[in-house]
């Protein structure tokens, strides 16, 4: 079984797939989940830091690079070949919101045709995050 990694980021009316990988094994998957949350947090630290005391953006995904059993618990899901939406997010000082996700690639949506989102053209209308 290989699994698939995926870093987006989503706003209001976004959302895009920034890099993915496929894995051998859960413990390659979670080094890439590792080395994308170090990535995204170095990013969201060029921001001035909060003036209002509260924590920077980058620390809920700090925390998780050093959160070893939430890393036991990940590769656990996946060796049981769980969907693992939202291993971790951060939301950056411009309401973007970062995800990182992990699953057997047999359950990637990449995997379908078209994974559909709303557009934003307005209301009842659908568009193509992944063209093929």
């Amino acid at each position: 079984m290989t699994y698939h990694c995926e870093l987006y980021a989503t706003a209001p009316s976004y959302r895009g797939l920034l890099r993915r990988a496929e894995a051998a094994t859960p413990r390659l998957a979670l080094r890439f989940l590792r080395q994308m949350a170090g990535t995204v947090a170095d990013l969201l630290d060029d921001a001035p830091a909060p003036a209002d005391g509260l924590e920077r953006p980058s620390a809920p995904l700090r925390r998780w690079t050093e959160d070893t059993d939430a890393h036991e618990d990940l590769q656990g899901l996946l060796l049981k070949g769980k969907f693992v939406p939202e291993v971790v997010r951060a939301a950056g000082s411009d309401g973007v919101l970062y995800v990182l996700a992990a699953m057997p690639a047999s359950h990637c949506p990449c995997r379908s045709a078209a994974l559909l989102i709303p557009a934003p053209t307005g209301p009842g209308r659908w568009a193509p995050l992944i063209h093929h």
